[in-house]
């Protein structure tokens, strides 16, 4: 499919060329560009006129030319980036992508993933991702959201179907707050897609002194 940028130009150059064969006279009818004037005078003007839009169809070719060659030169980047690199390809299985981008890291590279704030690694296109979020209870340290009871009281519930419910709308809201952070050119720590909760450890030792965390 066409994107849009390239709709856009192709449109203008329709358009010029169609201008530039004919235009409207101070009296509505349609008449050609190139029929001669009576008066040296309306001529000139025309003349002016013509050259005018000679210029505005060339500006526009030129962009029409590029954006066409931008295009296709981006796509078969893309294509070749694929080809090359099978971790990039998002039809073939994960593993398999898994175990091609792992053996392209250097270990420096790979021990900058062993962090919450994982590095980017811009030779290989991966960006930047910080893996620390929290949802124990809602999700937490990320602005306003739904709070819910400890889960050492949800789990006094038995009601697996409530905790379901709860857990959609903790997922619903953290996906929100996580396309803010995007749109807004940024995704750092507590904004991003993956929680460290809930604890499903089951509360053995009250000296421990975070029992309300389990279930």
């Amino acid at each position: 499919m066409l994107d849009r940028d390239f709709l856009s130009c192709y449109t203008l150059l329709f358009a010029q060329l169609n201008r530039f064969r004919r235009i409207h006279n101070s009296t509505g009818v349609i008449v050609d560009e190139w029929a001669p004037s009576d008066d040296e005078a309306s001529s000139a003007k025309r003349n002016k006129e013509i050259f005018m839009r000679v210029r505005l169809l060339s500006a526009s070719i030129v962009v029409f030319l590029i954006v066409s060659c931008t295009r296709t030169h981006v796509m078969g980047q893309a294509s070749y980036s694929a080809a090359a690199m099978p971790y990039l390809n998002p039809s073939l299985p994960v593993e398999t992508r898994v175990n091609d981008l792992i053996s392209r890291m250097t270990l420096e590279e790979k021990a900058s993933q062993l962090v919450n704030q994982a590095r980017a690694i811009p030779r290989l296109h991966v960006p930047a991702y910080d893996w620390w979020s929290e949802a124990l209870h809602g999700v937490a340290r990320a602005g306003t959201a739904t709070v819910f009871p400890e889960p050492i009281g949800l789990a006094a519930t038995f009601d697996a179907p409530l905790i379901y419910d709860m857990a959609v709308v903790v997922g619903t809201e953290a996906r929100a707050k996580h396309n803010q952070a995007i749109r807004a050119g940024h995704s750092d720590i507590m904004e991003g897609l993956d929680f460290w909760s809930p604890n499903i450890n089951i509360f053995r030792d009250p000296r421990w002194g975070r029992g309300q965390e389990t279930y």
